[in-house]
């Protein structure tokens, strides 16, 4: 309704395809945040009493970030491709919330991995509480954005919702169950893959197909390559 009363019925009705048609192409990450969590809980539960579990619950973290880290620049490095799978042509005008879908998903997927602090202490009332709050910033920030900015908007309230989540279960988190997480590491490499990302976008926006695919391929691979050269030397979680 707030499209409609700006744009219009039938633009609306478009504007709103876009933005799903372009949404699916988040599932990639999405799907791997899910399979991440239905595994991850029951790990987390059974090392509670272990006496290293924080240090276990920091490193996988460290990786949860690295692996979202490489499906984010493997996305947008190859969106070209993947747009083919969108049902019309029309929906690639909306390509450019992609990217901040991803990393919208990728915060709900540290938020989840957060959440092991209310859940081991039995707080689980917190959660509630930050769910809600996640929702009042995205029906504000929807009310405010949509309006001005269409559907680019909601991605952005999506994003600004679930990283306000984050931090506000990790503030309250290191207060009832500290974790040294790695933090340092992790904006490093979500830093790394958004520049590596832009860097590619702009560089190769004027190439060919060919030439365009073959310099962002090279630049995926330095990318893998910096991280195992970084994380090899790390002990196994187990």
């Amino acid at each position: 309704w707030l499209l409609i009363d700006e744009i219009g019925l039938e633009e609306s009705v478009t504007m709103v395809g876009v933005y799903g048609g372009c949404y699916k192409l988040s599932i990639i990450i999405s799907l791997f945040i899910q399979a991440f969590r239905y595994a991850a809980e029951p790990f987390f539960f059974s090392q509670e009493k272990q006496e290293d579990a924080k240090e276990v619950y920091a490193k996988i973290m460290r990786y949860f970030v690295i692996i979202c880290a490489i499906i984010f620049l493997g996305v947008m490095l190859y969106i070209d491709i993947l747009k083919y799978f969108l049902a019309k042509e029309e929906y690639w005008e909306g390509l450019k919330v992609v990217p901040i879908l991803l990393f919208a998903n990728i915060f709900l997927g540290i938020f989840y991995h957060l959440s092991i602090w209310y859940k081991l202490n039995g707080k689980t009332i917190y959660g509630a509480y930050i769910a809600s709050f996640g929702a009042v910033i995205t029906l504000i920030l929807n009310v405010i954005l949509i309006p001005r900015i269409g559907y680019i908007g909601s991605a952005w309230a999506t994003l600004i919702c679930y990283a306000s989540m984050v931090l506000i279960s990790y503030l309250y988190g290191q207060k009832f169950y500290k974790i040294d997480y790695p933090i340092r590491p992790i904006f490093a490499y979500l830093s790394v893959s958004m520049l590596l990302f832009f860097v590619a976008n702009n560089f190769t926006s004027t190439l060919s197909e060919w030439p365009k695919y073959g310099i962002n391929t090279i630049i995926f691979i330095g990318f893998l390559g910096s991280i195992f050269l970084l994380e090899k030397p790390k002990k196994a979680l187990i």
